[in-house]
């Protein structure tokens, strides 16, 4: 009888992601696939559905009057983002936090890939359009949000050193 490989926790112990905050985000295609466009002379060529899911994200984001997106950058494979939380009072704390807010991105793009595919406009996935989880990290002071903002702003520049490069000269 096989068994399934245990996955280990990548979210913090004990930790609300729904409380004041920044927080850094990676989402992955499945299979880092570039789904999202290319990188051209280092800067990031959106294709037609990363567009659609640029507007997503910006119009998920004002519609939340608790979550703000900081930063963000589209990459072949994978978005990078900057959320904040500010509720207004951390004792109510507005449950559409960084979880509910990632999970209805990918689910809303991925209904937007699929109507892609059944028109014939993208190309067929397997299985999972986005990796079943997502990268965070808690943004606890200013050098490392610093950093974070300049990685993300550089992204694009550093394509081919990206620890989800592939060489797109095919494409």
């Amino acid at each position: 009888m096989s068994e399934k490989p245990i996955r280990k926790k990548i979210r913090l112990t004990d930790y609300n992601y729904s409380h004041n905050g920044f927080y850094f985000i990676t989402i992955c295609s499945s299979e880092h696939k570039p789904i999202l466009g290319h990188i051209e002379e280092g800067k990031m060529i959106l294709n037609e559905y990363a567009e659609k899911a640029d507007s997503l994200l910006m119009e998920m984001a004002e519609k939340r009057q608790n979550i703000i997106l900081d930063k963000y950058v589209f990459m072949p494979n994978h978005i990078h983002m900057i959320l904040v939380i500010e509720n207004q009072c951390n004792d109510v704390v507005d449950e559409s936090g960084i979880i509910e807010f990632i999970q209805e991105f990918k689910s809303k793009t991925a209904n937007i890939y699929i109507k892609g595919v059944k028109e014939g406009l993208y190309e067929p996935f397997n299985k999972r359009l986005w990796q079943r989880s997502y990268y965070d990290n808690v943004i606890r002071n200013k050098d490392t949000y610093d950093l974070i903002w300049s990685y993300i702003d550089n992204n694009p520049l550093k394509w081919s050193l990206d620890k989800y490069y592939y060489d797109n000269s095919d494409s």
